[in-house]
């Protein structure tokens, strides 16, 4: 085992996670965005049952994305509790 390869391969994965963890309020804001807009969509036309169906599917899409997307916020929010450890 070449440990400072180890060291240097744990600490480019940590990175990607920092940087993940970064972009976790943006992606959380652009479903956010997503919602509304869907929702405004439904405010402002005439849909019939069949668009109906479809809006609801793509609004469960979205919510399901956001629902991930939360819990990474929280898997972050315990990595950044715990970095310390690492340290």
């Amino acid at each position: 085992m070449d440990i400072l390869e180890e060291i240097t391969n744990a600490t480019k994965i940590l990175d990607v996670i920092e940087n993940y963890n970064d972009g976790l309020c943006d992606a959380l804001s652009n479903q956010d965005q997503k919602i509304s807009d869907l929702l405004h969509f439904i405010e402002n036309n005439n849909i019939n049952a069949a668009q109906s169906c479809h809006l609801i599917k793509e609004i469960k899409k979205v919510r399901m994305e956001r629902r991930k997307v939360k819990n990474d916020m929280e898997l972050a929010r315990v990595y950044k509790d715990n970095i310390n450890k690492l340290i």
